[in-house]
């Protein structure tokens, strides 16, 4: 296994591989398939489908629920009036 490396003030990759047996270190946990989810949040399909997918349905959510509870007060707005009507007759 080979690694590409980069230093931190560096702007590009260095242009060498590093061999496995070169580096010094041991892992201690690894998480599987980060590095590839990561990788397709930056692209404009992950970004839509990760990010702003779940944005829009939360607030279309709430936008439902704001809707119900305009329609409730109106209803019992309407049902006050009709009470109201029915009790001066």
């Amino acid at each position: 296994m080979n690694f590409k490396t980069k230093g931190d003030a560096n702007n590009v990759a260095d242009t060498d591989l590093v061999q496995s047996t070169n580096v010094v270190g041991k892992v201690i946990f690894q998480v599987p398939y980060v590095g590839r989810f990561i990788g397709f949040i930056k692209t404009p399909v992950g970004f839509g489908l990760v990010i702003v997918l779940p944005t829009l349905l939360f607030i279309l959510g709430e936008l439902w629920n704001i809707k119900r509870e305009i329609e409730k007060d109106v209803e019992k707005k309407v049902l006050a009036r009709v009470q109201a009507g029915s009790s001066k007759s």
